[in-house]
């Protein structure tokens, strides 16, 4: 098992040798905004990378793992792309979450890439050193245009609920995307969890990268309700009222005109 990458976190009320708990959660969202820079994003989501605490100058986390020759590449590809401010929505949200903000316990976080002991000619010391702290985050969002801002109501699957803190849920959207996003207070999580592997409709706040039009985050304001129906059920009482194309809008409508009629 080779080692593939050393990342300082250093700064604030971080110690030599200790790692704050946070700190493993900030370094599996790196490894997701990694993964998304390259072409063998697979490899990353399957592989189970073994993490070392090194006690130096500062602390240390190494990432072991049999792929490492191969995930070199996009190590580098990352890289690239957070020094020229672009990097992919995993990235931006990595930066947003886990960079200069008041909940994080360091106030910089390194990513070294530690080079093939194989290679004829490793790179310079100074070159595999990426360093994220204010001043990048600073420069990073100075780069990027005005989100566009909006809210909207969604359906989808709660996969994950919770967090004391902070709480948050992961969904599953209707075309197997998933996002995880902010839950605003905890009594609301707690309504969201009472729906686990549910489908649910939901009240949002939503911010869109402006130059690519990617979701860039969500706040969960409300939970709606809304029952949960099948499909076939609607054909068997509206068959002949359906309309050629079908929307989550379109049958709600559909719906609410059957519980009118039932009511008269």
């Amino acid at each position: 098992m080779d080692k593939l990458l050393e990342i300082k976190v250093g700064g604030g009320s971080v110690r030599s040798g200790w790692v704050p708990l946070s700190a493993l959660g900030m370094v599996k969202d790196l490894l997701a905004a990694i993964a998304a820079e390259g072409t063998d994003e697979e490899i990353w989501k399957t592989l189970d990378p073994q993490v070392e605490v090194i006690g130096k100058s500062s602390t240390l986390i190494a990432v072991h793992t049999n792929f490492a020759r191969k995930l070199r590449p996009q190590v580098k590809t990352f890289k690239a792309k957070a020094r020229k401010l672009v990097l992919k929505p995993e990235g931006r949200e990595f930066i947003r979450e886990h960079i200069a903000t008041p909940s994080a316990r360091w106030t910089y976080v390194e990513v070294i890439e530690v080079p093939d002991t194989r290679e004829t000619a490793p790179a310079p010391k100074a070159a595999p050193v990426l360093r994220f702290d204010a001043r990048y985050k600073e420069r990073y969002l100075q780069k990027q245009p005005e989100p566009i801002h909006g809210f909207d109501e969604v359906y989808a699957q709660i996969m994950r609920a919770g967090g004391a803190a902070e709480p948050k849920v992961t969904l599953r959207s209707l075309t197997d995307e998933r996002w995880t996003c902010a839950v605003r207070g905890r009594e609301l999580a707690k309504r969201i969890a009472a729906h686990l592997y549910e489908t649910v409709k939901l009240s949002v706040e939503v911010w869109w990268n402006a130059k690519t039009l990617e979701r860039e985050r969500m706040v969960v304001h409300d939970l709606l309700d809304w029952k949960d129906m099948h499909l076939a059920e609607v054909y068997r009482e509206h068959g002949n009222r359906l309309p050629i194309r079908l929307s989550m809008e379109s049958v709600e409508e559909l719906l609410a005109d059957r519980e009118g009629d039932r009511s008269e």
